[in-house]
Protein backbone atom coordinates (compact mmCIF):
# COMPACT_ATOMS: atom_id res chain seq x y z
CA UNK A 1 0.00 0.00 0.00
CA UNK A 2 3.04 1.93 1.11
CA UNK A 3 3.91 2.68 -2.74
CA UNK A 4 0.57 3.47 -4.07
CA UNK A 5 0.02 6.24 -1.62
CA UNK A 6 3.60 7.66 -1.88
CA UNK A 7 2.88 7.83 -5.90
CA UNK A 8 -0.06 9.72 -5.36
CA UNK A 9 1.43 12.02 -2.77
CA UNK A 10 4.03 12.91 -5.78
CA UNK A 11 1.64 13.25 -8.72
CA UNK A 12 0.01 15.94 -6.34
CA UNK A 13 3.29 17.65 -5.88
CA UNK A 14 4.51 17.16 -9.32
CA UNK A 15 1.67 19.05 -11.62
CA UNK A 16 4.31 18.43 -14.35
CA UNK A 17 3.80 14.36 -14.38
CA UNK A 18 0.06 15.36 -14.34
CA UNK A 19 -0.36 13.68 -17.74
CA UNK A 20 0.93 10.75 -16.78
CA UNK A 21 -0.11 10.59 -13.18
CA UNK A 22 -4.18 10.73 -14.36
CA UNK A 23 -3.54 7.33 -16.11
CA UNK A 24 -1.54 5.79 -13.31
CA UNK A 25 -3.43 7.30 -10.37
CA UNK A 26 -6.58 5.39 -11.97
CA UNK A 27 -4.61 2.04 -12.31
CA UNK A 28 -3.17 2.41 -8.57
CA UNK A 29 -6.00 4.12 -6.67
CA UNK A 30 -8.30 1.42 -6.83
CA UNK A 31 -10.61 2.48 -3.85
CA UNK A 32 -10.74 5.80 -5.55
CA UNK A 33 -12.24 4.02 -8.14
CA UNK A 34 -14.59 1.26 -6.64
CA UNK A 35 -16.16 4.46 -5.32
CA UNK A 36 -16.63 6.29 -8.46
CA UNK A 37 -18.03 3.32 -9.77
CA UNK A 38 -20.25 2.62 -7.11
CA UNK A 39 -22.14 5.94 -7.45
CA UNK A 40 -22.14 5.66 -11.21
CA UNK A 41 -23.76 2.01 -10.73
CA UNK A 42 -26.39 4.04 -8.33
CA UNK A 43 -27.14 6.54 -10.69
CA UNK A 44 -27.84 4.12 -13.50
CA UNK A 45 -30.01 2.09 -11.16
CA UNK A 46 -32.10 5.18 -10.00
CA UNK A 47 -32.73 6.45 -13.43
CA UNK A 48 -33.58 3.03 -14.52
CA UNK A 49 -36.64 2.87 -11.66
CA UNK A 50 -37.63 6.63 -13.01
CA UNK A 51 -37.83 5.61 -16.13
CA UNK A 52 -39.58 2.51 -15.82
CA UNK A 53 -42.01 4.60 -13.28
CA UNK A 54 -41.91 7.61 -15.90
CA UNK A 55 -41.70 5.88 -19.40
CA UNK A 56 -42.45 9.16 -21.13
CA UNK A 57 -40.67 11.70 -19.01
CA UNK A 58 -37.25 11.46 -20.87
CA UNK A 59 -38.14 10.87 -24.95
CA UNK A 60 -39.15 7.17 -26.19
CA UNK A 61 -37.19 4.27 -25.15
CA UNK A 62 -38.74 1.24 -27.21
CA UNK A 63 -37.10 -1.10 -24.49
CA UNK A 64 -37.88 0.18 -21.69
CA UNK A 65 -41.52 1.03 -23.16
CA UNK A 66 -41.94 -2.83 -23.88
CA UNK A 67 -40.54 -3.38 -20.41
CA UNK A 68 -43.10 -1.69 -18.72
CA UNK A 69 -45.78 -2.81 -20.83
CA UNK A 70 -45.06 -6.10 -20.11
CA UNK A 71 -44.99 -5.53 -16.42
CA UNK A 72 -49.06 -3.88 -16.79
CA UNK A 73 -49.76 -7.02 -19.06
CA UNK A 74 -48.46 -9.72 -16.87
CA UNK A 75 -50.70 -7.79 -13.81
CA UNK A 76 -53.72 -8.02 -16.36
CA UNK A 77 -53.16 -11.55 -16.56
CA UNK A 78 -53.28 -12.01 -12.81
CA UNK A 79 -55.97 -10.14 -11.73
CA UNK A 80 -58.19 -11.49 -14.61
CA UNK A 81 -56.63 -15.12 -13.41
CA UNK A 82 -57.70 -14.34 -9.65
CA UNK A 83 -61.33 -13.35 -10.94
CA UNK A 84 -61.82 -15.64 -12.80
CA UNK A 85 -61.01 -18.41 -10.01
CA UNK A 86 -63.15 -16.39 -7.70
CA UNK A 87 -66.00 -17.15 -9.96
CA UNK A 88 -65.72 -20.44 -10.87
CA UNK A 89 -65.37 -20.78 -7.51
CA UNK A 90 -68.25 -19.07 -6.46
CA UNK A 91 -70.49 -21.20 -9.73
CA UNK A 92 -69.78 -24.36 -8.11
CA UNK A 93 -70.75 -23.67 -4.72
CA UNK A 94 -72.05 -20.26 -3.14
CA UNK A 95 -70.29 -20.28 0.49
CA UNK A 96 -73.68 -18.40 2.00
CA UNK A 97 -75.24 -21.57 1.17
CA UNK A 98 -72.88 -23.59 3.64
CA UNK A 99 -72.91 -20.99 5.97
CA UNK A 100 -76.51 -20.10 6.26
CA UNK A 101 -78.64 -23.05 4.45
CA UNK A 102 -80.88 -22.34 1.51
CA UNK A 103 -83.59 -20.11 3.48
CA UNK A 104 -81.32 -17.68 5.01
CA UNK A 105 -78.78 -16.93 2.07
CA UNK A 106 -81.93 -16.20 0.09
CA UNK A 107 -83.06 -13.57 2.66
CA UNK A 108 -79.73 -12.26 3.46
CA UNK A 109 -79.74 -12.04 -0.82
CA UNK A 110 -82.72 -9.66 -1.06
CA UNK A 111 -81.02 -7.93 1.85
CA UNK A 112 -78.15 -7.09 0.00
CA UNK A 113 -79.97 -6.38 -3.14
CA UNK A 114 -82.28 -3.86 -1.63
CA UNK A 115 -79.23 -2.29 0.23
CA UNK A 116 -76.77 -2.01 -3.01
CA UNK A 117 -79.79 -1.17 -5.42
CA UNK A 118 -83.39 0.71 -3.57
CA UNK A 119 -85.36 -1.19 -4.60
CA UNK A 120 -87.84 -3.11 -1.75
CA UNK A 121 -87.35 -6.61 -1.43
CA UNK A 122 -89.57 -8.29 0.68
CA UNK A 123 -88.76 -11.97 1.56
CA UNK A 124 -91.38 -14.34 2.98
CA UNK A 125 -90.98 -17.62 4.17
CA UNK A 126 -91.87 -20.02 6.79
CA UNK A 127 -89.53 -22.82 6.45
CA UNK A 128 -86.61 -23.31 8.48
CA UNK A 129 -84.62 -25.90 6.59
CA UNK A 130 -85.23 -27.53 3.11
CA UNK A 131 -84.17 -31.34 2.14
CA UNK A 132 -82.25 -30.62 -0.41
CA UNK A 133 -79.02 -31.86 -1.63
CA UNK A 134 -76.17 -30.02 -2.81
CA UNK A 135 -76.91 -29.71 -6.82
CA UNK A 136 -80.46 -28.83 -5.76
CA UNK A 137 -79.82 -26.07 -3.29
CA UNK A 138 -77.28 -24.65 -5.77
CA UNK A 139 -79.53 -24.53 -8.44
CA UNK A 140 -82.38 -23.56 -7.15
CA UNK A 141 -79.60 -20.13 -5.43
CA UNK A 142 -78.39 -19.17 -9.06
CA UNK A 143 -81.70 -19.12 -10.28
CA UNK A 144 -83.44 -16.78 -8.06
CA UNK A 145 -80.18 -14.68 -8.06
CA UNK A 146 -80.66 -14.20 -12.38
CA UNK A 147 -84.10 -13.54 -11.38
CA UNK A 148 -83.05 -11.07 -9.22
CA UNK A 149 -80.38 -9.57 -11.16
CA UNK A 150 -83.19 -9.23 -14.56
CA UNK A 151 -85.56 -6.97 -11.84
CA UNK A 152 -82.74 -4.76 -11.38
CA UNK A 153 -81.12 -4.19 -14.93
CA UNK A 154 -84.63 -4.84 -16.44
CA UNK A 155 -87.62 -4.44 -14.70
CA UNK A 156 -87.92 -0.86 -13.70
CA UNK A 157 -89.26 -2.07 -10.57
CA UNK A 158 -89.90 -0.56 -7.39
CA UNK A 159 -90.68 -3.47 -5.11
CA UNK A 160 -90.24 -7.23 -5.35
CA UNK A 161 -91.49 -10.02 -2.89
CA UNK A 162 -89.80 -13.43 -2.46
CA UNK A 163 -91.94 -16.38 -1.25
CA UNK A 164 -90.30 -19.83 -0.16
CA UNK A 165 -92.82 -22.27 0.70
CA UNK A 166 -93.43 -26.05 0.09
CA UNK A 167 -96.08 -26.67 -1.77
CA UNK A 168 -97.99 -30.29 -2.96
CA UNK A 169 -94.55 -31.74 -2.57
CA UNK A 170 -92.64 -29.20 -4.05
CA UNK A 171 -90.34 -26.12 -2.94
CA UNK A 172 -92.27 -23.41 -4.53
CA UNK A 173 -90.02 -20.41 -4.91
CA UNK A 174 -92.01 -17.25 -6.29
CA UNK A 175 -90.36 -14.16 -7.28
CA UNK A 176 -92.99 -11.21 -8.48
CA UNK A 177 -91.87 -7.51 -8.65
CA UNK A 178 -94.20 -4.07 -9.45
CA UNK A 179 -92.13 -3.35 -12.54
CA UNK A 180 -93.09 -2.50 -16.39
CA UNK A 181 -93.98 -6.26 -16.82
CA UNK A 182 -93.16 -7.42 -20.67
CA UNK A 183 -93.42 -5.76 -23.58
CA UNK A 184 -94.62 -6.53 -27.44
CA UNK A 185 -90.59 -6.01 -28.61
CA UNK A 186 -89.98 -8.31 -25.45
CA UNK A 187 -92.24 -10.98 -26.70
CA UNK A 188 -91.14 -10.82 -30.07
CA UNK A 189 -87.40 -11.07 -28.82
CA UNK A 190 -85.48 -13.97 -28.63
CA UNK A 191 -85.02 -15.35 -25.27
CA UNK A 192 -82.30 -13.81 -23.10
CA UNK A 193 -78.88 -15.79 -21.75
CA UNK A 194 -80.18 -15.25 -18.26
CA UNK A 195 -83.56 -16.97 -19.07
CA UNK A 196 -81.95 -19.72 -21.04
CA UNK A 197 -79.56 -20.34 -18.02
CA UNK A 198 -82.18 -20.21 -15.37
CA UNK A 199 -84.38 -22.77 -17.38
CA UNK A 200 -81.26 -25.17 -18.44
CA UNK A 201 -80.32 -25.12 -14.42
CA UNK A 202 -83.75 -26.04 -13.58
CA UNK A 203 -84.19 -28.95 -16.01
CA UNK A 204 -80.62 -30.06 -14.52
CA UNK A 205 -82.21 -31.07 -11.38
CA UNK A 206 -85.60 -31.88 -12.62
CA UNK A 207 -86.97 -28.49 -11.83
CA UNK A 208 -89.31 -26.23 -13.64
CA UNK A 209 -89.27 -22.36 -14.29
CA UNK A 210 -92.52 -20.54 -15.24
CA UNK A 211 -92.23 -17.14 -15.98
CA UNK A 212 -95.31 -15.16 -16.56
CA UNK A 213 -95.80 -11.35 -17.51
CA UNK A 214 -97.94 -8.57 -19.14
CA UNK A 215 -97.33 -4.97 -20.07
CA UNK A 216 -97.29 -2.66 -17.08
CA UNK A 217 -98.02 -5.28 -14.37
CA UNK A 218 -94.86 -6.73 -13.65
CA UNK A 219 -93.20 -10.49 -13.81
CA UNK A 220 -93.49 -13.20 -11.61
CA UNK A 221 -91.30 -16.42 -11.94
CA UNK A 222 -91.65 -19.30 -10.02
CA UNK A 223 -89.59 -21.94 -9.84
CA UNK A 224 -90.60 -25.71 -8.97
CA UNK A 225 -88.50 -28.48 -7.77
CA UNK A 226 -89.94 -31.76 -6.68
CA UNK A 227 -89.32 -33.09 -3.19
CA UNK A 228 -88.41 -36.47 -2.52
Amino acid sequence: MAPRRGWVELVAQRPDLTGVGDVQYRILDPVQNDVHRSRLAEDDVAEEQRHQEFPFESGVNLAKWARFLKIVAMKGVIDDTINAIRRISAELRPSALDDLGLVAATRWHAQQFEQRTGIVAQFDSSLESIDLNQHQSTAVFRIFEEAMTNVMRHAQATQVDIKLEKENGELLLTIRDNGRGTTEADKSARPSLGLLGMRERASLIGARVDISSSGGKGTVVTVRVPLA
